[in-house]
């Protein structure tokens, strides 16, 4: 789940329904045959365990098989405000019930204010009530608030997405909750109500809504959904009284005591996911899951770990090896899994070259042996063959690599995934060994397991070539194993007008496993992904603008089905990036940099690997569209040019919109400069300052406009690569400068953000001087103050065309969806460092 813009939340790239949306939605369903059935939820905030459990086994044992039996077979929505208590007790309990028996149903989320809101408010009617309840068990419920979300198949904002400061007035969030119990009167089919029976009608609670289910003309005027309502007194209420059947003593257990139940519950739930993410090779999602639950409070050994493991996997080794700093346990406490994780980190440390680069193979090579002491296995005894032939001791790596052959033979064959690095570390061992016919079966006997798993064979792939390289060996040796190839889907024709029902996608040329990145712009390229997508496909999905508005853009040109099947679509897809800034009139230029984003995407992948990239062109035809092949190129860094080539020729050139243009974005800020005092600022000035701009006249030509205040600095440049260039090298400046023996300024550290938009070029009437202003400008503003000191964090557009424009010169390490400043939601967010005479 993300938050955008002044509380705009959005989740896995699509954005919520505007309630008059998704009502305009529900009632074009109802003309239908499948005309859905409506199920609403509501109760209190605060139940006890048993309350819980009496509710639960009511809603099974009695209410729902009603419900369904009204139903008459029609797909069932559930519907309620996710809120604490017994909202997200309806919607799990529900959920279970349907998918047990197979009825078929989605989860429909009405957020009448902000998930983290709907958190305070609980907390504080339980401290109203006596309860003593802590910021951690306020983070705790707000993890269970978005699991509820997340499992919803839509959400519905209730609130606008400008209410700002209005969220803080309890009066302004009672008239939301009130909204909500409008909807929920008037709308459902069938509601079910928790509700004590000496309970009070409060303004936006439980009895309310049951009063007006009984009476809807009772609602105010100024309540009412926004469009025209169906008559709902007549439809069924169910009401559960939670403490209905109990015996007069109740549950006493206090409300911290059920909080560290769920608590435990809810960090199991987190890294089974995490571990799931994990293994299917899917990093970033990892990466993801364990972070977010590291904002809401979640810390145990188990997600400590898999935080360093996904960074490390998706390539930030840097922030990976200072977490692990932060996050390990002590030496004596660590098991054999953060020894190796330890080992990982070195070693890749260690590959990328330089004057520590041996050192870092030693230290390594220790701690794979440190895992090995605590549990004797053939996986960090390979690793510590492996990194002592990288330091250069070719003799201690024969030894460990004849222990890493003899523990292999007595490993116990398991799952595939154990299996298979079982199989890659004898091949490791007999390429130490020398024996070629011994690699070679043990290659083909991996290649046959994990064949889509791309994360794992490039870990392997990678390390087997650099022991090549150490040995002299050509890495022709390693062909056995293969990579799934990285496959950008490029168009050859214009915007389709209008969608057809009969179409047909040939795609013969498209291998098994692939992983594929796309555009999806217009009703083309959605007949082209979703057969690709209900096939299985692995796809990452690049949006010319919001998801939301897509979806209603197709329902308005196209009909409510055509709206449906890019939300299902967009629901499948592994990833989806949406361009940022751009305006409804500007689709051809925006559809463009949509794809520009898919092939960066793809190259940023390739960028990790030296995998096969490849086009496939989608070649129209009537009633369908074929995939041809283009050819294979190399991914390597040597080959990258090359393939950025061959892509960008099948892209076309629409111009720039007057007055627009598509610019770097960089705002920076130096940490330590409000500490110096008067006397320091002439050479900070002298000094700093002139250094940073002697940085920029070396770009001068590509720089649009420069502005400095205080200690912050923007710049505005006419691309992607110069921007990297700008960021990086005043960071280098400022980080030589702290290193001087004599530095004068040892404590000043730099803070750089940067961004690849659309921004609007104008006169600036104040100053007399060309100037360039938009949304995008204030967006890379609030990247900046989260960016920790000595950082350049980037934004996914900046990440991706730089792919393009740059491919051998910068990397782009995935950090994470960071919350950004000013409440302005979570993004993705990329470390970019220059690779200027480093190995990768």
């Amino acid at each position: 789940m993300t938050t955008g813009p002044d509380g705009v939340e959005e989740q896995s790239g699509l954005p919520p329904l505007k309630l008059w949306q998704w009502l305009r939605l529900i009632d074009e369903a109802r003309k239908g045959r499948d005309a859905p059935f409506l199920i609403g939820g509501s109760g209190h905030l605060l139940l006890s365990a048993a309350e819980e459990d009496h509710v639960a086994e009511v809603l099974s044992e009695e209410v729902l098989p009603e419900i369904v039996r009204l139903s008459r077979g029609r797909r069932v929505l559930l519907m309620c405000g996710l809120a604490p208590g017994a909202d997200l007790l309806f919607q799990r309990a529900a959920q279970k019930w349907l998918a047990a028996r197979g009825v078929a149903h989605d989860a429909i989320g009405l957020l009448p204010v902000p998930t983290a809101q709907l958190a305070e408010d609980w907390s504080a009617r339980a401290n109203r009530d006596g309860y003593t309840v802590s910021a951690r068990d306020r983070a705790r419920i707000l993890g269970e608030v978005e699991d509820a979300r997340s499992a919803c198949a839509a959400v519905v904002q209730l609130y606008e997405s400008d209410a700002g400061e209005q969220l803080d007035s309890r009066s302004f969030r009672q008239q939301q909750y009130r909204i909500l119990g409008a909807v929920l009167a008037t709308r459902a089919d069938a509601l079910v109500a928790v509700l004590r029976h000496d309970n009070a009608t409060d303004p936006g609670g439980t009895a309310e809504v049951v009063a007006w289910r009984r009476d809807p003309s009772r609602i105010p005027e100024h309540l009412r959904p926004v469009t025209p309502q169906r008559t709902a007194s007549t439809g069924a209420l169910f009401l559960i009284n939670p403490r209905a059947g109990m015996a007069a003593q109740d549950d006493r257990r206090s409300a911290s005591a059920q909080l560290a139940q769920r608590t435990l519950a809810e960090e199991e739930r987190v890294v089974r996911a995490a571990e799931e993410a994990l293994a299917r090779g899917n990093d970033l999602l990892c990466n993801d899951l364990v972070y977010r639950a590291f904002e809401r409070g979640l810390n145990t050994p188990a997600l400590a770990w898999l935080r360093v493991q996904s960074l490390a996997s998706a390539g930030s080794t840097v922030l990976a090896r200072r977490q692990y700093d932060e996050l390990a346990p002590e030496p004596s406490q660590r098991d054999s899994r953060w020894f190796t994780l330890l080992g990982r980190l070195e070693k890749d440390l260690g590959m990328r070259g330089g004057a520590q680069g041996r050192q870092h193979f030693l230290t390594a090579a220790e701690s794979y042996l440190q895992a090995w002491r605590l549990k004797p296995d053939s996986y960090p005894a390979i690793n510590a063959a492996s990194l002592f032939l990288l330091a250069g001791d070719r003799e201690t790596a024969a030894h460990w690599a004849q222990q890493a052959l003899r523990l292999a033979g007595q490993a116990q064959l398991g799952e595939d995934a154990d299996r298979y690095f079982l199989h890659a570390t004898v091949a490791e061992a007999s390429l130490l060994l020398g024996d070629t016919a011994g690699l070679r079966e043990a290659l083909i006997e991996a290649d046959r397991l994990l064949p889509g798993d791309y994360s794992r064979r490039q870990v392997t792939l990678r390390q087997l070539r650099r022991v090549c390289e150490a040995l002299g060996v050509s890495t022709s040796v390693l062909r056995e194993l293969s990579l799934p190839p990285l496959i950008f889907l490029a168009r050859d024709g214009p915007l389709l007008p209008t969608p057809t029902e009969n179409f047909r996608l040939h795609d013969g040329d498209l291998p098994a496993h692939a992983l594929l990145f796309a555009s999806l712009s217009d009703i083309f390229d959605l007949s082209v992904i979703e057969p690709l997508m209900i096939r299985g496909r692995s796809l990452s999905v690049s949006l010319p603008f919001s998801a939301n508005a897509m979806i209603e853009q197709a329902h308005r040109r196209y009909g409510a089905r055509w709206g449906q099947r890019l939300e299902s679509c967009l629901a499948r897809a592994q990833r989806v990036s949406t361009n940022r800034g751009f305006l409804e009139p500007e689709l051809p230029w925006s559809t463009l940099q949509a794809r520009r984003h898919a092939l960066g995407q793809a190259l940023l992948w390739a960028s990790r690997s030296d995998g096969a990239f490849r086009n496939l062109q989608i070649r129209s035809e009537p009633g369908g569209a074929r995939l041809e092949a283009l050819p294979v190129l190399a991914a390597g860094p040597q080959r990258m040019q090359q393939a950025v080539l061959q892509a960008q020729s099948v892209l076309d050139e629409p111009g720039m919109p007057r007055g627009r243009r598509m610019v770097g974005l960089i705002f920076a800020d130096i940490a330590g400069f409000m500490r110096l005092d008067d006397p320091d600022l002439p050479q900070f000035w002298d000094v700093v300052m002139r250094g940073i701009a002697e940085t920029l006249d070396a770009q001068r030509e590509r720089i649009l406009l420069r502005q400095t205040w205080g200690d912050a600095l923007h710049v505005v440049t006419t691309d992607a690569a110069t921007a990297a260039a700008v960021a990086s090298g005043i960071q280098a400046l400022i980080q030589q400068l702290v290193e001087l023996p004599d530095s004068p300024f040892p404590a000043l550290e730099l803070r750089v953000a940067a961004h690849y938009a659309p921004v609007f070029e104008g006169f600036d009437p104040i100053q007399h001087a060309r100037t360039y202003f938009g949304t995008q400008l204030t967006f890379t503003a609030r990247i900046e103050p989260v960016t920790p000191p000595g950082q350049v964090y980037v934004t996914e557009g900046l990440a991706a065309q730089l792919a393009i424009e740059a491919p051998d010169a910068f990397a782009c390490e995935y950090v994470g969806e960071i919350q950004l400043a000013k409440r302005f939601g979570n993004y993705r967010v990329y470390a970019m460092r220059a690779t200027s005479g480093e190995r990768r």
